[in-house]
């Protein structure tokens, strides 16, 4: 009988390892000309006394058997919390996640972090309510996480929407938009990684180079000192599609530079 103790540990974050601790990449491969029936049987050369894996206890410490073991510890502000599921995004999509908690109808807040990245995505009755991420929130700060592919993740039961509702979309039409949003940032981000990044004016710029008019609006922002993407999608009241666009266009005219969301120094290259 399955116990509880063996599947205790399969969705915390980590590596996989043997029944020994161990671990192990080893696929073990089935003969694909092997009937049903044959792959099922005891093998007729295990000595008497030994027991196959297929019929041996997943309580016997001798099977090994997958185990998904925390290499870290969760942060201190989810290990608080009313958690009732965790686990790593590897495994579980963002999107996975909400489908889960959409058909269950649940009310709660779905910490996701990597990090020292946190994000939240706060849900009532399975629908997505709100979603923070740095200083974003709304559709912008679900889509980006929406697009995360590592890190972990904590559901925090019955926790109350806060505020005003800002994400009024149902989570059908909410995973199509995402994918358009993320197929989209895809082809800005090997310039510009993430809303967090910032650009400034190049030290040397380019020369012979033709400024539109709709470049002038972030070369006005930007001129005193470095702005993020999504600072700069706020002051100018505009989509961060749009604003990260123009930015990229002034990276590649070399008028503009990109700084990484911390303070360190930017690259030319």
């Amino acid at each position: 009988m399955l116990k509880k103790d063996d599947i205790s540990g399969i969705f915390a974050k980590g590596n996989y390892q043997n029944g020994n601790g161990k671990h192990s990449d080893v696929v073990h491969k089935i003969d694909s000309s092997q009937t049903a029936a044959e792959i099922l049987s005891q093998p007729s050369h295990i000595n008497r006394g030994q027991r196959s894996a297929l019929t041996q206890p997943l309580s016997n410490p001798l099977t090994p058997r997958a185990r998904y073991v925390s290499k870290n510890p969760a942060p201190a502000q989810v290990q608080s919390l009313q958690v009732v599921m965790s686990g790593s995004l590897v495994a579980f999509s963002t999107s996975a996640l909400l489908s889960l908690l959409n058909v269950q109808k649940q009310t709660g807040m779905l910490h996701l972090y990597n990090e020292d990245t946190f994000g939240f995505i706060y849900i009532e009755k399975g629908e997505v309510y709100d979603s923070k991420l740095d200083n974003m929130t709304g559709a912008l700060a679900l889509f980006q996480l929406f697009g995360w592919k590592i890190g972990d993740f904590a559901f925090e039961v019955n926790v109350p929407p806060p505020g005003r509702r800002t994400i009024q979309a149902s989570l059908p039409v909410l995973q199509v938009r995402a994918t358009l949003w993320l197929d989209n940032w895809n082809k800005l981000n090997p310039i510009i990684p993430t809303t967090s990044h910032r650009i400034g004016i190049a030290s040397d710029p380019g020369t012979n180079v033709v400024i539109e008019p709709y470049h002038w609006a972030v070369l006005t922002k930007i001129v005193n000192s470095p702005i993020s993407m999504a600072q700069l999608a706020s002051e100018l009241n505009q989509d961060v599609m749009t604003v990260t666009r123009i930015a990229v266009d002034l990276v590649k005219m070399k008028v503009a530079v990109v700084y990484p969301p911390a303070s360190e120094p930017p690259s030319e290259s």
